[in-house]
């Protein structure tokens, strides 16, 4: 998957949690409502990334979004080599490219 590609996709994805928390705040709930919209955005997410990364790439992608906060939080994470790996999108897309891509 090229770049592009997936910045726009993982970016597109962070607009929708987005929109969807300041309806939260508003009192409408697509979180665990009658209508779990973020359920349905969080399995499209998965599906289309892990047609093109395997499930230790999603696993990293995952933790770049909800647990790292899209990078924001500044976690460390290392590769295998004890290298400072994922700390942005870019870094996090190269990773997934050379060590999780499918096939």
């Amino acid at each position: 998957m090229t770049f592009e590609r997936f910045k726009t996709i993982i970016e597109t994805y962070r607009k929708f949690e987005q929109d969807l928390s300041d309806l939260y705040d508003l009192g409408i709930d697509f979180y665990e409502g009658k209508y779990k919209l973020m359920s349905h955005a969080e399995e499209i997410l998965s599906e289309s990334m892990q047609s093109h990364y395997n499930h230790y790439g999603w696993e990293w992608i995952s933790w770049f979004i909800w647990e790292n906060d899209y990078g924001q939080r500044k976690l460390e994470a290392w590769d295998a080599d004890k290298n400072l790996t994922a700390q942005t999108l870019e870094e996090l897309h190269q990773m997934l490219e050379k060590e999780y891509k499918n096939g």
